[in-house]
């Protein structure tokens, strides 16, 4: 009876443990074409909304560490010279002009607002600022964990035989090129070029859509992100404002300067 008893229940154990696994098999298997289906549609539908407005943050920074380096260039080294033909002053209300006009085509609020930064130190320099250094790390773990969870769901849709050969194929191609940014960015950030590696970041095409599986997961650290890019431009914008204003001040009291 005992001996009866037992053989039923690993029985009822056996058959239970093949009806878990089965479905658990049916859960990934569904799990896998609704990802791949997702990522598909992400190869030819452009960046998704979440990665537009990151693309813009980094593209506001690009943008104003132009400027900065224009201004290091051509503005800073003929401040107090007395060299009239460099006209310093046209230039600094050049890249006061250009900063504006930048943040005007990119539907920003125009910059009015200046935080005093003297003339006689340094043009801000936006890839040696610390806050920049932790954005670009912060978003660097982000980016190689988007591009890990995509490879892995690309691997269970191979493993499961989930949609077209071809189109696995192409989101394989397209991680590829992912990683092969990514290291391209990092490269750029230990050479020094923050800037440069937060914009090469920003704009990797990565197959990913900003909901379900793996989007969901990385969403709210990609706005998280974008919400420290854009704070950190704010900062930086005003700085340099800071800077040029007290620029256009001494231009004034240069001959052939003109005030901002």
């Amino acid at each position: 009876m005992r001996e009866t008893i037992l053989v039923s229940v690993v029985v009822a154990v056996v058959v239970a443990s093949f009806w878990t696994v089965r479905r658990r098999r049916r859960l990934h298997r569904r799990l896998a074409e609704e990802s791949v289906a997702a990522m598909a549609r992400c190869l030819d539908g452009g960046p998704t909304p979440v990665m537009k407005v990151l693309r813009d943050s980094a593209m506001s920074l690009a943008d104003q560490h132009r400027v900065a380096r224009r201004v290091d260039d051509e503005v800073r080294p003929y401040l107090g010279k007395g060299r009239a033909e460099a006209r310093p002053g046209d230039r600094v209300a050049a890249a006061v002009h250009e900063l504006r006009a930048a943040a005007s085509l990119r539907g920003d609020p125009v910059p009015e607002t200046a935080v005093p930064c003297p003339a006689s130190g340094p043009v801000p320099d936006l890839d040696s600022t610390p806050e920049l250094a932790e954005a670009y790390r912060a978003l660097l773990v982000t980016v190689r964990g988007r591009i890990r969870q995509a490879g892995l769901i690309v691997l269970m849709a191979d493993a499961l035989g989930v949609a077209d050969e071809e189109i696995r194929g192409r989101l394989a191609d397209s991680l590829r090129d992912a990683e092969t940014a990514r290291q391209a960015g990092e490269a750029q950030a230990n050479a020094g070029g923050l800037v440069a590696a937060v914009h090469t970041l920003a704009h990797i095409d990565t197959p990913i859509p900003d909901d379900g599986v793996p989007g969901e997961a990385t969403r709210r650290d990609m706005e998280r992100h974008t919400a420290l890019l854009r704070e950190i431009a704010e900062v930086h914008q005003a700085q340099l404002l800071g800077w040029l204003t007290d620029a256009g001040a001494r231009c004034a009291r240069q001959k052939g300067g003109t005030a901002v």
